[in-house]
């Protein structure tokens, strides 16, 4: 079974298959969608036949997001142009990945940035 999802910080939905027994994404999950009230926006096209497994968030001080997430011991990467880029696998749970998006909210709420 193949579920359609939207996928976090790009809009749209995209066919995901489940994991364990559930959708790997979940509409209303936090960053869910568009990204909207996150300060995020798309890194890559909003084609879903355009876009691969990766996503990335461009956000304020994206650079220094990562490294502080990196630090937090979430494990991402810096994107010039596009962001910090997560690369959720099929064995990351919702849990995990809530988590690395809270965390982003965590450390702008810390970093007094505003949403753009």
């Amino acid at each position: 079974m193949v579920y359609r999802v939207p996928t976090i910080g790009l809009g749209g939905a995209t066919a995901v298959p489940p994991v364990h027994g559930r959708p790997a994404a979940r509409p209303g999950s936090p960053g869910g969608g568009d990204g909207s009230g996150t300060g995020a926006g798309p890194g890559a096209p909003r084609d879903p036949e355009l876009r691969g497994g990766t996503v990335a968030i461009d956000m304020p001080n994206a650079y220094e997001v990562c490294q502080e997430l990196l630090r937090r011991d979430v494990l991402v990467d810096f994107r010039p142009r596009a962001g910090v880029r997560f690369s959720p696998h099929f064995y990351n749970t919702l849990p995990e990945i809530d988590r690395a998006i809270q965390t982003v909210d965590e450390i702008l709420s810390e970093m007094g940035v505003a949403a753009r």
